[in-house]
């Protein structure tokens, strides 16, 4: 069986997800494994809330294919509990009214596509004027993995330089 859930992350630890792939929580209300759930508004919350301690945090489309998942009409599911499944669903936890799936197995939750989503602390900004200059940083996940940590700040590595404007420049249209 595959779908293609929603999971809510911190844009840092969505970086990572899209380098090195999921790596499975040590525990939760469902035990171990990836978090994801069928709720997108859910998934959307958590990838707002400042607890993930960046500014922004990022919704992840996944695809998640596994064989024996265990169904709960709700409640949790503690760790060693449905040994044999390698995924559990419930309608809702102790923690929420909303459905949710933890798979057990990170290999077999595949990140598709990622998404930004402002926090209260960002107010939206996707896009922010370079230090200096009149263009804009893109700071999409597939501009920003593909730049040095350093350049992040500038809308590329010759404004950071200081020698006018590279490939990375786009002219702000705000």
């Amino acid at each position: 069986m595959s779908f293609d859930p929603p999971a809510g992350t911190s844009w840092s630890n969505a970086q990572k997800i899209a380098r090195e792939g999921f790596k499975p929580s040590d525990d939760g209300l469902l035990g171990p494994g990836v978090y994801v759930t069928g709720d997108v508004e859910k998934a959307k919350r958590f990838a707002a809330n400042l607890r993930h301690g960046d500014e922004d945090g990022c919704l992840v489309k996944c695809r998640v294919t596994v064989d024996n998942p265990k169904y709960l009409k709700g409640g949790n599911a503690p760790k060693g509990t449905h040994p044999g499944h390698d995924a559990v669903r419930t309608n809702w936890t102790s923690l929420s009214p909303h459905p949710e799936w933890v798979v057990r197995n990170a290999a077999d939750a595949k990140p598709v596509k990622m998404t930004r989503i402002p926090t209260a602390k960002t107010n939206e900004a996707k896009w922010h004027k370079c230090k200096g200059c009149s263009y804009q940083i893109n700071d999409n996940p597939a501009y920003r993995n593909a730049k040095a940590p350093i350049n992040w700040g500038y809308c590329c590595e010759a404004c950071r330089l200081g020698l006018g404007h590279g490939g990375w420049c786009q002219h702000i249209t705000k």
